[in-house]
């Protein structure tokens, strides 16, 4: 009798994986209210802010701040935050970037003069 009613209760609980499928929608619509669309990054494709708030950002930016005319910058805005740091780390006018390291000099180099 007992084993019957357990049987019936494990029939009609959820899943787990209906519970993940309800966890992952409730997460998606907390990170984007309002239905709206998720910007997807343009190097990963991660979904990483509202593609209404990034569009309206760019529009701003465009051609209006002197870090936005005639360069490459706004692509950084499209970015998710791991592609941003990653691109400005390897791009050639990085701020921070200073000049190539020496060859470390070993004996062997003394010894060959």
């Amino acid at each position: 009798m007992v084993l019957q009613t357990i049987l019936k209760q494990l029939q009609r609980s959820p899943t787990q994986c209906q519970m993940e499928k309800k966890n992952k929608w409730s997460a998606t619509r907390r990170l984007y209210p309002h239905g709206e669309d998720p910007f997807e990054c343009i190097e990963c494709g991660r979904p990483f802010g509202v593609k209404s708030t990034i569009e309206r950002i760019i529009e701003k930016l465009e051609g209006n701040h002197w870090m936005y005319t005639n360069s490459d910058n706004t692509k950084l805005v499209k970015m998710c935050d791991d592609c941003r740091i990653n691109a400005q780390y390897h791009d050639e006018n990085a701020p921070l970037r200073g000049p190539d390291r020496p060859r470390v000099r070993t004996t062997d180099d003394y010894l060959d003069s």
